[in-house]
């Protein structure tokens, strides 16, 4: 099971258009979790979103539901999870929890903390800074909310990678290595044990000699001849 984060959101007194908001999304079937973290994903990409449109006159009279009985009228109201109004709806002193499970939303939430703010409260601003107020409840469109969200998350996965550290860089294999470059090379000359040995009239082959290299030998009987090179015999001569 992922991470899942819950947050508390009392409604006071003075938070009437908080709860009208929350019971526009209920009667319209809408999710509170999707519609926050739209909120999120809109500020951090400082943009503004449309999350509908409350009817004020009827926020307020979203009153406690203990005021008006009769007895004590400065004993302590209730609050939390459990007070609602006479239709189930959210009034002054219920606590609506909030519980959000994407990790994309999350280093939003670590940086409202890390400034400071409470995260509740500072929901709370998101919603009053993008709800309109008139004389008719108008609920928010799927679509704003899918549009924003969709583009929240290329700009959470589009982070650049920090490539200023070599270390970082993978290293070349040594397959890939290039020499360099050298002038008019020369080829390796290399002995071939496979090599059969070329023998010459007057000379005894020796095994790895070059035998391309030989100087001519002088005749047996020990004349000098005038050709220096080596003579070429003619299997066709034998039979004259």
């Amino acid at each position: 099971m992922g991470k899942r984060v819950n947050i508390g959101i009392f409604i006071g007194a003075e938070d009437k258009d908080i709860a009208a908001w929350f019971n526009l999304l209920t009667r319209n079937k809408l999710s509170h979790a999707k519609w926050i973290r739209a909120l999120l994903a809109s500020y951090a990409l400082e943009k503004k979103l449309a999350i509908g449109t409350i009817d004020q006159d009827a926020a307020n009279q979203l009153n406690h539901p203990d005021i008006g009985k009769q007895g004590d009228s400065s004993r302590k109201l209730r609050y939390g999870w459990a007070v609602r109004g006479p239709n189930k709806e959210f009034v002054v002193g219920s606590t609506i929890n909030i519980g959000l499970t994407k990790d994309e939303i999350f280093p939003v939430l670590d940086e409202i903390w890390a400034n400071g703010h409470k995260r509740a409260t500072f929901i709370k601003a998101l919603i009053r800074e993008n709800l309109q107020y008139a004389d008719q409840d108008i609920p928010p469109k799927a679509e704003d909310r899918q549009a924003i969200w969709a583009k929240y998350l290329v700009f959470a996965n589009s982070k650049p990678l920090d490539r200023s550290d070599s270390s970082s860089k993978p290293q070349s294999d040594a397959s890939e290595r290039v020499e360099p470059a050298v002038d008019n090379p020369q080829p390796i000359q290399r002995e071939n044990p496979c090599q059969k040995p070329i023998e010459q009239p007057g000379h005894e082959a020796t095994v790895g000699s070059d035998f391309q290299s030989l100087p001519p030998q002088p005749s047996s009987s020990g004349a000098e001849t005038t050709n220096t090179s080596p003579k070429t015999w003619n299997p066709l001569l034998d039979q004259i």
